[in-house]
């Protein structure tokens, strides 16, 4: 029997945060081992493979193999077959006994109805503000230095004079999914603009992944600058937040991280009042002390 918890690793690198610091809560002993669940270079949501190796460089918790890279679980196989399981309602309880965990943002989605103790194996995102506070010894030791260091970079690659404004606007596909919808709906156009009107300052930048789904935001706030993810990584993006004066974050797991730590080093920051459009998703577990809220409008469009 593994000693130490594993976490699944999936999803974007807003994603991977929160699993990888909901792993640091877990274990008594103090470490922990990682699941990645995708191959590098494979894209999903258009998004690759995260580098934490920076990150895993700076952490003294996860397991490490020989050459110092991060191990990842023993026994995946019956891991997987576990997430196989989980399908089937029979098994579930069986599962439990095991220790396994199933969370899931998504209220509509099956996910475990009790904790496990102790937790062997965690599947889901984990995305609650309240277990990030509990893991702040963590992000500060891990996640700060580079956030800090890379905005020295950031600064002068982009020539980002402070103080400055930021907007993330987040989109998802919706093209396939009218009949089995995700968890999430796109904030309208509206969302962005009403806040730009009320509170944004002379220096804008608008971080998107495609400008060509910004354009009607773009004509209307008329930002100093619009970076895409043809100029910057999900890195990137998380650092030019972080140094903003003023930021609005979307719905998204990356915008979170984005504007928490944009908080803690003082910025003022705003989140969406409501995390998707047919509530199945509880947005108290995404708002933090500090954090402002920006009254959420969607954009129905692809789910009628």
């Amino acid at each position: 029997m593994q000693k130490s918890p594993t976490v699944a690793l999936n999803g974007g690198l807003g994603n991977q945060l929160f699993q990888w610091f909901f792993a640091h809560t877990l274990s008594k002993n103090g470490s922990f081992r990682v699941d990645p669940l995708f191959k590098r270079g494979k894209n999903s949501f258009g998004v690759i493979w995260p580098d934490l190796n920076e990150l895993s460089a700076k952490c003294p918790h996860v397991d490490k193999d020989s050459t110092s890279l991060i191990s990842t679980a023993l026994y995946r196989k019956l891991l997987h077959l576990a997430n196989h399981m989980w399908r089937f309602p029979m098994f579930r309880p069986l599962l439990y006994l095991a220790g396994y965990y199933r969370e899931n943002p998504n209220l509509e989605v099956a996910q475990s109805l009790n904790v496990p103790s102790p937790i062997r194996y965690a599947f889901g995102y984990f995305q609650s503000a309240e277990v990030m506070k509990r893991a702040q010894g963590a992000i500060n030791q891990e996640l700060l230095p580079i956030i800090e260091s890379n905005l020295i970079h950031l600064k002068k690659r982009f020539n980002l004079e402070t103080p400055y404004t930021v907007i993330h606007l987040r989109r998802y596909p919706t093209a396939g999914y009218k009949l089995t919808r995700i968890q999430f709906c796109n904030l309208s156009r509206k969302y962005f603009t009403d806040w730009a009107s009320d509170n944004a300052g002379q220096r804008v930048i608008l971080l998107t992944e495609f400008k060509d789904e910004a354009s009607e935001v773009i004509d209307f706030i008329k930002p100093e600058l619009v970076l895409d993810s043809s100029q910057t990584s999900a890195w990137d993006v998380l650092t030019i937040m972080a140094g903003a004066e003023k930021c609005l974050g979307s719905n998204s797991s990356l915008s979170w991280w984005g504007v928490r730590l944009c908080s803690h080093f003082g910025g003022q920051v705003w989140l969406p009042s409501n995390w998707s459009y047919w509530e199945n998703v509880n947005p108290n577990a995404f708002h933090f002390d500090g954090c402002n809220l920006a009254t959420a409008d969607w954009d129905l469009s692809g789910f009628d």
